[in-house]
């Protein structure tokens, strides 16, 4: 919604950010991997949209977001569950996680209340709420 702060979790390209912002979010984008930063800074400019994307590892975040999203492998996920959890004070919105792996995400982040759960052939997608 217009006005809400995201916060995308290894933005990769940028486009869960990039969709935020044209949905009128406040738009944030963290990744480890410098060449990600700079695609997804690219497209964002390609896209006219204005977003903060940093090489910024997740444990160094302080502020908290009204949605958090991350479309990573169920051991990523799993491994950095604790700054994940800690960013968030609205929904999170996991994804790329193979369905044989998913009870392992859901037990990470057990501590929020699942609301969605989606399978498409070998993915699962994990919607939570704080």
């Amino acid at each position: 919604k217009p006005g809400m702060s995201c916060l995308d979790v290894g933005c990769g390209s940028g486009i869960l950010a990039l969709a935020a912002a044209k949905l009128g979010a406040t738009a944030v984008g963290v990744d480890i991997e410098e060449q990600a930063v700079l695609a997804a800074k690219e497209n964002a400019i390609r896209n006219g949209l204005v977003i903060a994307f940093a090489d910024t590892d997740i444990a160094d975040i302080s502020e908290s977001y009204d949605i958090v999203v991350a479309n990573l492998y169920a051991e990523v996920l799993v491994a950095l569950s604790q700054d994940i959890l800690s960013s968030v004070h609205g929904k999170l919105a996991l994804a790329g996680i193979l369905t044989t792996k998913v009870d392992m995400v859901l037990e990470a982040y057990s501590s929020l209340r699942l609301i969605r759960r989606k399978e498409e052939g070998d993915w699962t997608s994990l919607w939570f709420e704080k």
